[in-house]
């Protein structure tokens, strides 16, 4: 037990720290944030095995799964990119972010992005539209974070990896709104972690402290005037939350948008200018039950030039058996098409940009696997329903043997309407077409 954290929460919460520590103790429930991008229902597979759940009040696309034993991570959904296995606390500064954008295709700076759990919600929430910038300094962290793009589907994000104290001097004032769901001491999980209990301490706080105005910084110049920037944490110090919003708010001409609304617990801060705008979820509060502790602040800068840094980009012509919207670009690079948004910002280098959609093969598209998931029977591939242990069996990288008759020599394997993977009929064998990129990242 943090002796010196125990310290500083009983001052901090008085009458409500027994029941403060209690909730940090408490195992965490299960929620699911599900793919409405696609327009399928996910929760059929749980409904099929007679998982049960409940969706979640203040978003409608999350559901708590209520069995303790029950795997998510073992489900054709979650294997496919249909579930995202997330806390709803970590999607209340996303839901603030698009409730304070009024640009039909906006320009999003997702700042520190990995592993994408806000970054697809994110893309999924804005239809695919416009442009998301995910940024991720750690390489190791930065394959996570394209992982999850790519089995999502989020193909309006483009990766960059920069130190993101310095991202204004490549694209200032760009950028209608920045996500910044900053480092941060963690605690939230300080008792479900041991490496966040052993590593907590004051300096750590003050050191981390120094980092998010540092970031902050960066995030309020790489604004457009108007822009939006939504700060989070998943930790209760003060001193990264509250006394980060004074230090925006005593350094910029920005307003401090009214987030909370007496809709949530209250700032620390004792500046009740502060602590009636921002957003605190404590886990012993009821009314919010089963999320993890945040805190949220929202600012709009007040001041600057809009700088027109959008670069747009031309489509290959190729055959292409479905349709979509002109809010997409699709580029050849090395044999393969890759789909991504229509437009990028010059000045940045990028690590990738979109998904990869296929390759060509003569006049002919093979779709990827992350775009028959994304799309389905949209694709134009024949559809096969097979039953659940061979969806399953399948999704392991294992080839099937059926004994329909089917005459395409290639198709699109369905359990119900959920889409599992491409396969090619070879003599009556499902020879398996799912990428073993996935495959490694699903086993």
């Amino acid at each position: 037990m943090n002796r010196s954290f125990l310290v500083k929460y009983k001052e901090l919460l008085g009458d409500e720290f027994d029941l403060f520590i209690d909730s940090l103790k408490k195992q965490k429930e299960k929620f699911v944030r599900i793919n409405c991008a696609r327009n399928i229902n996910y929760l059929e597979e749980l409904d099929y095995l007679n998982v049960e759940y409940q969706l979640d009040n203040n978003f409608k696309n999350v559901a708590k799964v209520i069995d303790d034993e029950f795997v998510l991570s073992n489900t054709i959904a979650f294997k496919t990119g249909g579930f995202y296995i997330q806390n709803p606390s970590s999607l209340i500064p996303v839901k603030f972010l698009l409730e304070h954008i009024d640009v039909d295709e906006p320009i999003i700076l997702d700042m520190a992005a990995s592993p994408g759990g806000k970054t697809t919600a994110l893309s999924e929430y804005l239809g695919r539209k416009g442009l998301i910038i995910a940024n991720e300094p750690s390489k190791k962290r930065l394959k996570n974070l394209q992982f999850n793009i790519e089995k999502y589907g989020a193909w309006n994000v483009a990766t960059v990896s920069y130190d993101g104290r310095y991202l204004h001097k490549f694209c200032e004032s760009v950028f209608d709104a920045v996500l910044l769901d900053a480092p941060c001491s963690n605690e939230n999980k300080i008792f479900r972690d041991k490496t966040v209990l052993n590593s907590w301490d004051e300096d750590l706080v003050k050191k981390l402290s120094k980092l998010q105005k540092e970031l902050v910084d960066s995030a309020i110049k790489v604004l457009k005037k108007g822009g939006i920037l939504i700060y989070s944490t998943c930790t209760f110090s003060p001193e990264e939350n509250e006394d980060v919003v004074k230090y925006v708010l005593d350094k910029y001409d920005v307003e401090l948008l009214d987030l909370n609304k007496n809709n949530f617990c209250k700032g620390l801060s004792g500046d009740a200018f502060i602590d009636e705008r921002v957003v605190r979820v404590f886990p012993h509060h009821e009314h919010l039950s089963g999320y993890d502790g945040f805190f949220v602040a929202g600012f709009k800068k007040k001041y600057g030039d809009e700088v027109c840094a959008k670069v747009s980009r031309s489509n290959v012509s190729i055959n292409n058996t479905f349709q979509m919207d002109n809010s997409y670009c699709l580029y050849e690079s090395n044999g393969y098409l890759f789909l991504s948004s229509k437009f990028l910002i010059d000045g940045l280098r990028y690590e990738k940009s979109g998904i990869r959609f296929g390759k060509l093969i003569g006049k002919e598209i093979e779709y990827s696997t992350q775009c028959c998931w994304e799309f389905g029977s949209k694709t134009g591939l024949q559809g096969l329903e097979v039953d659940y242990e061979s969806a399953m069996i399948f999704l392991k990288g294992n080839d099937l043997v059926i004994d329909k008759e089917i005459e395409n020599k290639k198709g699109l394997l369905f359990f119900k309407k959920l889409p599992i993977g491409m396969f090619k009929n070879i003599n009556g064998k499902l020879k398996n077409k799912i990428d073993r990129y996935f495959i490694r990242g699903l086993i």
